[in-house]
């Protein structure tokens, strides 16, 4: 999680307080663009025979970006994503994974009824579709279609949220509802050929709002939950209508300096707040984003520290952050300490982040020819090369390699493991 201490401060606001931000979600351009150009393919499913299919690529595409919409939330952003981003085969297979645990529930609910009846099977689903929810979500944040289906994990996920998450399955099962509704009212008002268009557009837009209505619990309960999130509450355009810059007496002071065109007072004011209170990541945030905005020298050498100071505190994705700003002013910029490479690669890899794992692990044998970590970062670059980019011939040499220099250590086996797994999936001559 990222600055914990101002989300705790401010308090995110309770996702039932929200419900009308959700019903306008969909209306931002990006999704309000992608819904339309859906809706309008779908005039093709009044064809025979390719309708079927064509209405199935239309959802499986449509779910996709409301996964995507479901992770970007959780990670704080409160404004739709205005693309699809790049997504790798695994997050392009949540839809169908999605399907499956639908099939799979169902089944069970069908084999419950066989076996011990109407109200067993009564009570199986009603139990079942509380946990839906929770898997949906855990797909979303984990990839791991297991994971979605392991009960213990979703008991976990629900005790963490606690009771608000009944109030989650209500909503959700009331927009499920008013889709269905607004559907009947409005099919024997339309004429057939708008009819597919407009009732994929509504169940699209109430689809669209669960989603994004789930992303936010996540956001709202990712302390407890554990979840890095890459924009802190304080700086959401919710804290900024819920808490005025006049309630703080230092910001106000910086606006005063920084109107007058103090840039340099205000950097040694926060500079002094900092080494009083070196602990507060909102000085230390406040402090890096002036250095970033003055483009002052000084954003490199605060960054390493800062850094050092995230690693150590756990906080990997606003240390990520960071990061780039810092490389934006020092393209050659590293961070301070060889221990602090590995995780923020790994890091930047659970986020999607593939290019800049790969560059925050650069040279890193030349700057640290001596750190324990060389053969893990060099697995790790060996596995994004494959995985991501494509680069097998690049991917073996890396791999080659570990085995080659470090032969004892225990990451050389793993090393022949991955060499085998790519035989097995390299094309036969």
């Amino acid at each position: 999680m990222t600055r914990t201490s101002t989300t705790a401060k401010h308090g995110i606001t309770p996702f039932w307080n929200r419900i009308p931000r959700f019903f306008l979600y969909p209306f931002g351009l990006a999704p309000l663009l992608y819904m339309g150009v859906l809706s309008a393919i779908s005039l093709v499913v009044l064809l025979p025979i390719v309708g079927p299919l064509v209405q199935l690529l239309i959802w499986a595409t449509f779910l996709r970006y409301t996964f995507v919409v479901l992770e970007h939330t959780s990670y704080g952003h409160l404004e739709p994503p205005s693309s699809l981003g790049r997504l790798s085969s695994a997050e392009n297979n949540r839809p169908y994974k999605q399907l499956v645990v639908f099939i799979l529930m169902g089944v069970s609910v069908f084999l419950v009824g066989m076996a011990f009846g109407g109200t067993a099977a009564l009570i199986a689903g009603l139990l079942l579709g509380l946990a839906l929810p929770a898997c949906i979500m855990l797909l979303a944040i984990n990839d791991g279609f297991f994971q979605a289906l392991n009960p213990l994990s979703i008991i976990y996920l629900i005790s963490k949220i606690g009771l608000p998450y009944l109030a989650l399955c209500f909503f959700l099962l009331s927009l499920s509802g008013g889709s269905g509704w607004f559907a009947e009212f409005l099919a024997p008002r339309i004429s057939k050929w708008a009819l597919f268009p407009a009732l994929n557009f509504i169940a699209m837009y109430f689809t669209l709002i669960m989603y994004n209505m789930m992303g936010y619990v996540l956001y709202q309960n990712h302390q407890s939950i554990g979840l890095d999130v890459q924009v802190d509450f304080a700086d959401s355009p919710d804290a900024l209508h819920k808490h005025g810059a006049g309630h703080d007496p230092l910001t106000a002071e910086l606006n005063r300096l920084l109107a007058d065109g103090h840039t340099d007072e205000a950097v040694a004011l926060l500079a002094q707040k900092i080494r009083i209170d070196w602990e507060n990541n909102d000085l230390h945030d406040r402090y890096h984003k002036l250095l970033v905005l003055a483009g002052r020298k000084e954003v490199t050498s605060h960054g390493r520290e800062y850094i050092s100071k995230l690693v150590r505190d756990k906080k990997l994705a606003r240390a990520l952050d960071i990061y780039q700003d810092c490389l934006k002013a020092d393209r050659e910029f590293m961070p301070q300490e060889a221990a602090q490479v590995y995780p923020l690669a790994c890091a930047a890899r659970d986020m999607k982040q593939h290019k800049l794992a790969l560059s925050i692990m650069r040279k890193f044998d030349k700057n640290f020819p001596r750190s324990p970590d060389i053969p893990s970062v060099y697995l790790l670059s060996a596995k994004l090369m494959y995985e991501e980019f494509r680069d097998e011939k690049m991917a073996r040499a890396i791999l080659h390699h570990i085995q080659k220099k470090y032969p004892q250590h225990p990451l050389s086996g793993e090393a022949e493991h991955y060499l085998a797994f790519i035989d097995k999936l390299a094309p036969s001559a």
